[in-house]
């Protein structure tokens, strides 16, 4: 401050001596107008600061419970009963769709099976065929046999083959064979198939060997035997089939072996036959329609349960 004042005095006595009239600057005063107003600018900055803080806090927040409400309600959806019977179908259709394959599968396997035909039996001439998978053989025809009196023979064998059991007599294996007269059926055969010895017209006797296993006996497999008499079927025999003796003009009588499983007898079954008394097994569930139609000496039918 008193170097201010000794050099206005310098300044002063300088002027004079030149005759320049001294003029003393002011200092500058501080704008009270521009103090308030960058007082209350700084307040209103801090003001919209904290104003824009708490809006965008409040933004934060609502988007939270938008997601959070978002959340809860596909949780909800996920556990309502339409999401879970939908899950439960998928499943179902997928377990379908599995089982649908395995089936599939399943056919497929049985169609690559290798049957082979036209084979001959070494030891009586027969015909026969074989499944390559399992070596089971059934017998199609009466090849170059020619006796009158028939043995199905238990095993066969051809030139290239190995020996293996016979299970069956295949569809129209001796149909219209008039030299038959008489044929044995081993206890190993499962099944006499459709017209096996249809409209063999000599044939008297069919005797089925003791333990046979024989479960079915098929469409037209003895009919017109009109010279066949009689018959006993074996207690293994589940099914005969549709017109299995019909016009069996000649067979008077059919027994069925003690312990009886047989479940049904085909339509037209002993139609047009001989039969002069039957005892149907209790085993028996299905009778069909015509069973004994045109039987003209049936006089006694009877059932050892109710047929429905």
């Amino acid at each position: 401050m008193k170097n201010k004042k000794l050099l206005a005095v310098i300044l002063s006595g300088f002027m004079v001596f030149t005759g320049m009239t001294p003029i003393f600057a002011e200092e500058p005063k501080e704008d009270e107008n521009t103090s308030s107003n960058a007082v209350v600018n700084e307040e209103k900055g801090k003001y919209d600061e904290t104003q824009i803080n708490k809006e965008e806090n409040k933004a934060e927040e609502v988007k939270n419970d938008e997601k959070s409400t978002e959340m809860n309600k596909n949780t909800d959806e996920d556990k309502s009963p339409e999401k879970t019977s939908v899950k439960v179908k998928k499943s179902d259709d997928n377990e379908k769709d599995n089982i649908n394959l395995s089936k599939t599968v399943k056919s497929t396997s049985k169609t690559v099976k290798a049957v082979v035909e036209n084979k001959t039996d070494t030891a009586t001439g027969l015909t026969f065929s074989y499944d390559s998978d399992t070596n089971k053989a059934t017998i199609t025809g009466i090849g170059t046999y020619s006796a009158y009196a028939l043995t199905i023979p238990s095993k066969v064998k051809a030139d290239d083959t190995d020996e293996m059991d016979v299970v069956g007599i295949g569809n129209a294996a001796f149909k219209n064979n008039s030299s038959l007269e008489s044929v044995v059926i081993p206890k190993g055969i499962i099944s006499i198939d459709n017209d096996a010895f249809y409209l063999c017209s000599k044939l008297s006797s069919c005797a089925l060997e003791e333990g046979s296993a024989l479960k079915s006996i098929g469409t037209n497999a003895f009919m017109y035997c009109g010279k066949l008499t009689s018959i006993k079927i074996p207690k293994s025999v589940e099914t005969l089939g549709i017109r299995a003796f019909n016009y069996c003009s000649g067979l008077t009588s059919v027994a069925f072996e003690e312990g009886s499983t047989l479940n049904s007898i085909g339509s037209s079954c002993f139609s047009g036959t001989g039969l002069e008394s039957i005892i149907i097994p209790k085993s028996v569930e299905t009778l069909g329609s015509s069973a004994f139609n045109s039987c003209k000496s049936l006089k006694s039918c009877t059932f050892s349960r109710v047929v429905i």
